[in-house]
């Protein structure tokens, strides 16, 4: 058993799967997986994932394939394993999901079928964009991992990718992350807070959240890209095998479609911005002073295998998944253009 994973999923297709928040365009209801032409399409993270702009009726306009060749229905969960049991019971065709959900789907054989990647959503650690952060307070005497010993940190759920940035940095300290600190799970947004107040010493920041440290003059201990030099693949889209296969033309499709978003989002910045803050209830100051910036992360839809490969065999070393596996059999590109 992985030391750290806690993910354990659904893989009985006839258990219900939890489908959370639905943000429906086009469809009204769950449509079945009967229908080659409907997608079935579920994300976590407003924002953080670019795929959660397809739940924008405005973004979905700019669709070229979208009406014709498929038709998409998006849901936001509030879990990826929530997005994984529904892909397990077929209520999901498509989802967002990071390397240890990922890793983890594929070592339980938690979907029937399988899942391949068949997009990146985001891409960590790049030298040129945002490589999540560890801040500590303004003028804070923790500069770096060394000084992380019997401090509190922040993080949002154990056992995750981001858990996972604190123990590579932590055991190349020479520090034990099991003993020699004290994780206080708690939710992105209250880290800045929790921070100033002394709840904790440190928090993890992913690139939206990123913006109310900087802006409070906080201490950058350490990022992503001192722990591993590299650009790796962080979030993907995964797409059930079975529905790979009887819903190729759509997924082909659609594919398509999501590669262009990325430019759309690029070019119409400004814009989309506006559209996602009164999608998501979130400041439009914030997304649009980072975001599809260099204080974003980088986007590129296309899937580096050999990275990919990477940071799996990465979260089995360092305890978050069971196994590593052959990437190859798991992840394409061949659905981009």
């Amino acid at each position: 058993m992985a030391r750290y994973n806690r993910r354990q999923f659904i893989r009985s297709a006839g258990v219900a799967g939890t489908v959370g928040l639905s943000a429906l365009s086009g469809c009204t209801g769950i449509l079945g997986d009967d229908d080659p032409s409907v997608l079935n399409f579920h994300y976590v993270v407003p924002i953080e994932n670019a795929a959660s702009l397809l739940s924008i009726d405005e973004i979905q306009e700019q669709l070229e394939h979208r009406g014709e060749a498929y038709e998409l229905e998006v849901v936001h969960d509030s879990s990826t394993p929530d997005s994984i049991n529904a892909m397990a019971t077929g209520d999901a065709d498509l989802a967002v999901a990071t390397t240890v959900s990922y890793s983890s789907t594929i070592n339980q054989d938690a979907v029937p079928g399988g899942i391949s990647i068949i997009g990146t959503d985001f891409w960590d650690a790049h030298p040129e964009q945002y490589a999540v952060t560890v801040f500590s307070g303004p003028d804070s005497e923790i500069t770096e991992p060394a000084d992380l010993e019997g401090r509190k940190l922040g993080v949002n759920a154990l056992g995750t990718g981001i858990h996972s940035i604190y123990v590579k940095a932590l055991e190349e300290a020479g520090l034990d992350p099991e003993n020699d600190v004290q994780f206080v799970e708690t939710d992105f947004p209250t880290f800045t807070a929790s921070i100033n107040d002394g709840t904790i010493d440190a928090g993890v920041y992913p690139a939206l959240f990123a913006v109310d440290a900087r802006n409070e003059g906080f201490t950058e201990v350490y990022n992503t890209h001192d722990l591993w030099q590299e650009e790796y693949p962080f979030a993907y889209v995964v797409a059930r095998k079975d529905s790979l296969e009887n819903k190729s033309e759509a997924i082909d499709a659609w594919a398509d479609d999501y590669a262009s978003l990325m430019d759309y989002i690029q070019n119409n910045r400004e814009q989309v911005a506006t559209q996602a803050a009164e999608q998501f209830e979130l400041p439009e100051q914030s997304i649009s002073s980072y975001y599809f910036t260099d204080q974003d992360y980088h986007r590129e839809v296309n899937t580096d295998i050999d990275r990919l490969q990477f940071v799996v065999d990465e979260m089995q070393s360092l305890g978050f998944i069971d196994d590593t596996f052959d990437v190859n059999n798991h992840a394409t590109n061949e659905y981009l253009p």
